[in-house]
């Protein structure tokens, strides 16, 4: 649901590899549309319904499913994905860089 509405929006293929999106969709897929509003549909009771709210990006709903679960499976498989690193910027203290378009 929530990917059809953001293709749609943004008036994307959703078989188009992400390396060849414009780096404005590639940041708000990855960091959420912050304010602005996208139109989902989806099926609920025997009837499509549709909702207007901003898209919360895939990092941000990551981060927050980490935060939020009770479930150490869950936890565990987040883990996978997680990169410990020094931030430069900050330097003792770890940050999350801002994410760069595929090669």
């Amino acid at each position: 649901m929530l990917l059809r509405g953001f293709a749609k929006h943004f008036k994307i293929d959703m078989e188009v590899p992400f390396r060849e999106l414009p780096e404005k969709v590639q940041q708000v897929l990855l960091h959420g549309s912050g304010d602005d509003e996208i139109e989902f549909t989806y099926w609920r009771k025997g009837a499509w319904r549709k909702m207007t709210k901003p898209f919360e990006g895939v990092i941000p709903n990551l981060e927050r499913l980490y935060a939020e679960t009770a479930s150490e499976f869950t936890k565990s498989r987040l883990q996978q994905f997680m990169v410990g690193m020094p931030c430069p910027t900050a330097k003792a203290r770890a940050c999350v860089p801002k994410a760069s378009p595929s090669p």
